[in-house]
């Protein structure tokens, strides 16, 4: 199931959604309810996917995508200059009707899980909290001498 969570005060966009779900019979939940960070965390670690929607040339860089990336999470972005900007080929794709089927193939034949423990441990090497700290204090040293 696709799972729309975050605060949203435009009650006639989830209003319009809501129709959309019942009228095609989509098995979709919408939360809109603000998240805490914990909330969120944890809606993202039992996620297949984070999708993000910005349409074109509407965002150069997304805090959403980058928390994504932390938690080992394929990002799946249909804005092309987002995902330019991202530049994270292992965890970022086109939201797009292939890569949507591929995910839905892979959940079926039990691959996803095996894919989804590579992405978090390629995240590690790139994402935890040491790796962006070694790379933060080598930038700042080599500023200063």
């Amino acid at each position: 199931p696709l799972l729309i969570t975050g605060g949203c005060n435009d009650k006639e966009l989830i209003f319009e959604l809501m129709e959309k779900i019942k009228l095609n019979d989509l098995d979709v939940r919408i939360e809109t309810e603000v998240l805490s960070d914990y909330e969120l965390e944890a809606t993202i670690k039992n996620s297949i996917a984070v999708l993000l929607p910005h349409i074109d040339n509407s965002c150069i860089v997304s805090g959403a995508a980058y928390l994504a990336f932390s938690l080992g999470s394929l990002t799946l972005v249909r804005d092309d200059t987002l995902l330019k900007n991202l530049a994270e080929p292992v965890l970022t794709k086109k939201l797009n009707t292939k890569n949507l089927n591929d995910l839905y193939i892979s959940s079926a034949t039990k691959t996803l899980e095996a894919n989804v423990e590579e992405r978090k441990k390629y995240a590690a090497t790139k994402y935890s909290d040491s790796i962006i700290y070694e790379q933060f204090a080598k930038k700042i040293h080599s500023n200063i001498g």
